[in-house]
C-alpha cells in the first residue's frame, strides 16, 4: 500500500516556522511556534512520523483538519486544504518546494511502513488475560469511582475493568520482581529508556513492571506482537507501556476485546485523564488502527428492537447501558466513539446494525454538541454515515432548564458585541447558532479563568453526559 506523502518538517521549513531549541534530533514530534494563535512559547505540537500537528492554545475549530497539507494551506492560503482544490493546494505545495511539473498523481510515492493490529480473537486474548491478571484485580478506589457515577459496589466488582497500582508496589509483590530489576540494570536497559523519546517519561520501574506483566502472559502463552500498548523491549522480552489507572475495555460489534481505554489516576499537564493503551512509537509498537470503536448490549445480539444510542467514550457508553437496563430493563446497545471525530469503524458498524434491522439512532453526545462547534459538526456527520445505511439519527437533548441559561447567557455576549440575533424559539437551536456566530468572529465564550488559564465550560458538569444527567434522575427518584 502506497501513499502520497511530503515530510511535514519540509513544510514546516518552507513556512519558516521557529523551532524549539530544545527539540531532540531523533525525536518523533517537534515544537514550533504557532502561525494561528500567536501564544508564546512552542506551542504547537508536530508529529514527523504522521505528518500531523496540534496546538491545544487554538480556537476549536482549528483543532481539526490537522495534516501537513492543511497547515500548508491555512497559512499560505487562509482556509484548510479540505474547503479547497486540494490538487491544486498539493501542485502549489510542490511548485514552492521545487518540484516543478510534478503533478498531485505522479507525486513521489513511499511504502506504507505502518504496523497494523492482531486480528480481533488474538487481541481479545491478549487483553482477556490482562485483565484477568490477578495482581490487577480492581482496586477499592476504582470501585469507590464506579460506586460515585451510580454503579452498585456488586455492579462494580463484576465489570471487566482492572487497576493497573504503582509500579514499585506491583515489583516488590511479584515474585520475580527482584529477578527483572536486575536484569534491568545488568542489561544496560536505563541507557534504551533514557534514549527513547517515549519511555524517558517513564519510571525504571514502569518499564520493569510491564516487562513483569508481558512476561506473565506469555507464560500463559499469549502473543504479545501485534497487540497496541505492547512493545519488544529486547529481542527476546516484550514489556507494556506502564499507565497507572482504571483499564476499561473497548468490546467490537462481534464482541471481542480489541483494545483498552486507560482512566489515569492523575491528569497529564495538559489535563489528559483518558489514554488508549498504545505503545506507537516503540520497537515493534502497533502504529494504525489503534482507537477502536466499542459497542456493548445487554441482549444476546442486536436486532430490530434494540434501541441504539451513540456517545463518546467505552467508560461513558458502560454507565449508561448500566443506567437504562436497571431503569428500564429495555432492550438497549451503546456505541462509544473514542473521540467525537474517531468515526472510521461507524459506516461498517451502520452497515451491521442495518442487516440486523435497526432503522433509528440516538445521539447521546454531550450537552456539549450545543455549544462546542467541533462536537456539533461531528454529530452532523455521524448523521450523514448513518444515513448512508437508511437509518435515522435523532440527537439527543436534555437539561432544559440550564439551557435557558446558557442561550440568555449567548444573548448577551452576541448584544455586547453588537451582533444582532434572531430567536428561533427553540433555546438549543439558539444556542448552536450563536456558538457559530461568536466562532466565526473569533469571540470567545463558554470559558472561565483559572489561575490565568483559559478553561471552557459549555455546559455544567452535572448534566453534561448522557451518564450524568441519568444519574442525576436516579438521585432524585432515590429522595
Amino acid at each position: 500500500m502506497a501513499q502520497f506523502t511530503i515530510p511535514i518538517e519540509e513544510i514546516i521549513d518552507l513556512l519558516g516556522l521557529e523551532r524549539s531549541p530544545k527539540n531532540r534530533s531523533s525525536g518523533r514530534s517537534i515544537k514550533v511556534h504557532c502561525p494561528f494563535c500567536g501564544h508564546k512559547g512552542y506551542t504547537m505540537d508536530v508529529d514527523v512520523v504522521n505528518c500531523v500537528y496540534h496546538c491545544f492554545h487554538c480556537p476549536e475549530e482549528f483543532q481539526k483538519h490537522t495534516g501537513a497539507l492543511d497547515l500548508y494551506s491555512r497559512v499560505r492560503l487562509g482556509a484548510p486544504s479540505y474547503l479547497l482544490d486540494r490538487k491544486k493546494v498539493f501542485q502549489q505545495l510542490c511548485e514552492e518546494l521545487g518540484s516543478g511539473s510534478v503533478s498531485y498523481r505522479d507525486r513521489k510515492t513511499i511504502e506504507d511502513t505502518n504496523i497494523y493490529p492482531a486480528e480481533d480473537s488474538t487481541l481479545d486474548k491478549a487483553y482477556t488475560s490482562l485483565l484477568s491478571l490477578p495482581y490487577l484485580k480492581l482496586s477499592a478506589e476504582h470501585i469507590d469511582n464506579l460506586v460515585a457515577r451510580g454503579l452498585t459496589a456488586k455492579a462494580a466488582s463484576q465489570c471487566r475493568f482492572a487497576s493497573i497500582p504503582e509500579s514499585r508496589a506491583l515489583i516488590e509483590d511479584h515474585p520475580y520482581g527482584r529477578r527483572v530489576s536486575g536484569w534491568y540494570w545488568s542489561q544496560g536497559i536505563e541507557k534504551t529508556r533514557m534514549e527513547s523519546p517515549v519511555l524517558c517519561k517513564y519510571s525504571w520501574q514502569d518499564v520493569v513492571a510491564g516487562v513483569l506483566i508481558a512476561e506473565d502472559l506469555m507464560m500463559q502463552g499469549v502473543n504479545l506482537e501485534g497487540v497496541p500498548g505492547f512493545y519488544r523491549i529486547t529481542d527476546d522480552k516484550w514489556a507494556i507501556r506502564y499507565e497507572r489507572g482504571m483499564m476499561i475495555p473497548t468490546i467490537s460489534y462481534e464482541g471481542n476485546i480489541v483494545g483498552i481505554q486507560t482512566r489515569r489516576d492523575s491528569t497529564t499537564k495538559n489535563g489528559l485523564r483518558y489514554l488508549t493503551l498504545s505503545s506507537k512509537g516503540l520497537p515493534e509498537g502497533v502504529t494504525a488502527n489503534i482507537s477502536r470503536t466499542h459497542v456493548v448490549y445487554n441482549q444476546k445480539s442486536i436486532s430490530e428492537n434494540t434501541q441504539v444510542y451513540v456517545t463518546e467514550g467505552p467508560l461513558k457508553a458502560d454507565i449508561i447501558l448500566w443506567y437504562l437496563t436497571r431503569q428500564k430493563n429495555a432492550d438497549v446497545a451503546l456505541i462509544a466513539l473514542q473521540g467525537v471525530n474517531n468515526t472510521k469503524e461507524i459506516p461498517a458498524i451502520a452497515g451491521k446494525l442495518r442487516n440486523a434491522g435497526v432503522h433509528e439512532v440516538y445521539s447521546a453526545f454531550d450537552m456539549d454538541k450545543c455549544g462546542n462547534i467541533s462536537v456539533a459538526e461531528a454529530d452532523k456527520a455521524l448523521r450523514k454515515m448513518f444515513r448512508k445505511e437508511l437509518i435515522n439519527v435523532y440527537t439527543m437533548v436534555w437539561d432544559p432548564e440550564y439551557a435557558k441559561e446558557k442561550r440568555a447567557e449567548l444573548i448577551s455576549l452576541a448584544e455586547g458585541n453588537d451582533i444582532p440575533f434572531l430567536t428561533s424559539g427553540n433555546d438549543y437551536v439558539d444556542i448552536g447558532k450563536l456558538a457559530q456566530i461568536l466562532t466565526k468572529r473569533h469571540i470567545e465564550y463558554n470559558v472561565i479563568h483559572e489561575n490565568g488559564k483559559t478553561v471552557k465550560t459549555h455546559w455544567r458538569p452535572e448534566t453534561k453526559g448522557y451518564d450524568d444527567y441519568l444519574h442525576m434522575l436516579s438521585n432524585m427518584s432515590i429522595q
